[in-house]
């Protein structure tokens, strides 16, 4: 099993790039309310951006348990709980978004105080789980 765990943020307009500045993490997209749409690679796509959005790697792929992963996650963001609460009352949208790659049939339990970690900074969940195939 292996994870990567990335920190999004979706708002209605603003450009959210100070948070890459803040947190010191490499950024994985990023996108002002208004700018034109593209693919991850860059080719145009039809339309404009209706929200402001910045993604951000907390995670690389780690071999290690979900849930000690996201502590980790966690222990990043907690330093900043107060911009967070800022962004959360101008309307953002906060999650952690976890890639789990499992190489086997496997799982992690979260914790309560995981869990009520997360709730109390206002931070959502959001997975992509890439199973094994069996061969």
């Amino acid at each position: 099993m292996s994870v990567v765990v990335s920190f999004r943020v979706t708002q209605g307009a603003g450009d959210l790039a100070f948070l890459a500045k803040l947190f010191d993490l490499p950024v994985v997209a990023q996108w002002v309310q208004g700018d034109a749409r593209a693919t991850p690679r860059g080719e145009p796509l039809c339309g404009m951006r209706k929200d402001s959005y910045i993604s951000l790697r907390v995670a690389g792929r780690n071999r290690a348990w979900l849930s000690d992963v996201l502590n980790h996650c966690i222990d990043v963001l907690e330093p900043h709980r107060e911009i967070l609460e800022e962004l959360r009352s101008k309307g953002a949208k906060l999650e952690l978004f976890v890639g789990w790659f499992l190489d086997r049939n496997g799982g992690d339990s979260l914790t309560p105080e995981v869990m009520q970690r997360l709730a109390r900074l206002g931070v959502s969940l959001s997975f992509d789980i890439y199973p094994f195939e069996e061969t």
